[in-house]
C-alpha cells in the first residue's frame, strides 16, 4: 500500500470511526493511536485538522484507550 493510499485509509477509518460512535447507543471502547492523531492536527491536507475534533465529539460517553504513541512489536526485541 502507497504512502497516499494509507493515508486515505485513515482518513476513512476515522470518519467511519466518528459516525459509528456517534450514532452507538451502546457502549464501546475506542483506541486511536496519539501518532495518528498528531499527524490529522498537523497535516497540511484541507479536512485533516478538522477530522480530530469531530472524533473527539463523537467519542462523548465511550471508553477511550490509552496507546503507546508508535506501534511496537515486541517479538522484534527478542531476536
Amino acid at each position: 500500500m502507497s504512502r497516499a493510499n494509507a493515508k486515505d485509509s485513515a482518513r476513512r477509518s476515522i470518519r467511519t470511526a466518528a459516525a459509528v460512535l456517534s450514532g452507538s447507543m451502546v457502549p464501546l471502547a475506542v483506541g486511536v493511536r496519539p501518532e495518528l492523531l498528531d499527524a490529522l492536527a498537523q497535516s497540511s491536507t484541507n479536512g485533516d485538522a478538522q477530522l480530530v475534533p469531530g472524533l473527539a465529539a463523537s467519542i462523548g460517553r465511550q471508553r477511550l484507550l490509552s496507546l503507546p504513541y508508535l506501534h511496537i512489536d515486541p517479538s522484534v526485541a527478542a531476536d
